[in-house]
């Protein structure tokens, strides 16, 4: 199981922004940018989410699609063409995770 670095780079910088701006927010940190209290908490968050979905490679534009008529006719053209010699294996999976 791999993992996304670039997710998982993004889940670092919003985790370490958040994470700044509540020490500032809380008084433990001193610079001169105001924001309202708990608001950095949801880049927290996000960045968590960001790192998390990095880290456990759940990208949803991945997941299995629906076997509806036009992929059934699309599998069914990359068969026949394989078949046929006019496409290799390699070439049919790309296509195949498109």
């Amino acid at each position: 199981m791999g993992f996304n670095a670039r997710k998982v780079k993004w889940g670092v910088i919003f985790i370490a922004a958040g994470a700044m701006l509540l020490a500032h927010n809380y008084g433990l940190l001193s610079f001169e940018i105001r924001f309202s209290r708990d608001w950095p908490a949801i880049l927290i968050a996000i960045g968590l989410l960001g790192a998390w979905d990095g880290l456990f490679h759940r990208n949803r534009a991945r997941q299995p699609k629906e076997g509806g008529p036009e992929a059934r006719k699309a599998l069914r053209d990359i068969l026949e063409r394989i078949e046929r010699g006019e496409m290799k294996a390699e070439e049919a999976a790309r296509k195949l995770n498109e």
